[in-house]
């Protein structure tokens, strides 16, 4: 009884599996929510970075925030990345957080917000 169990869960989870759809969000053509909502990097299609402490707005908070329990850039400045505590702030996830990362990746986008609808 508990084989057929197993066998019933692996089927109805790989017919879920293959249920799903795959979009390439990289190609110009994928229809996305919002309007120019990615960025055409040499044909390439690219999510806006710098939404360091993920409150769907590139802005000053993500650099500096008063706030010591959120995310920003200048606490973490000159720090190794270890993406699970301070990754957000390594905006082209080099490893290193940098100027790079605020000079190439955050001021471009400073003053982006998600066009996602709240639920």
């Amino acid at each position: 009884m508990k084989i057929l169990f197993a066998l019933l869960i692996a089927f109805c989870f790989s017919s879920l599996l293959k249920a799903q759809t795959t979009i390439d969000f990289t190609s110009p053509s994928a229809a996305v929510y919002g309007t120019d909502v990615r960025i055409n990097i040499d044909g390439v299609m690219v999510l806006p970075s710098g939404d360091v402490n993920g409150d769907g707005a590139i802005d000053t908070l993500d650099y500096e925030n008063p706030d010591y329990e959120v995310m920003d850039w200048i606490d973490n400045n000159s720090q190794l990345s270890d993406y699970m505590t301070n990754g957000s702030a390594d905006l082209n996830m080099d490893g290193v957080i940098n100027a790079i990362d605020l000079n190439f990746f955050w001021f471009p986008n400073l003053g982006l917000v998600s066009q996602v609808p709240e639920e």
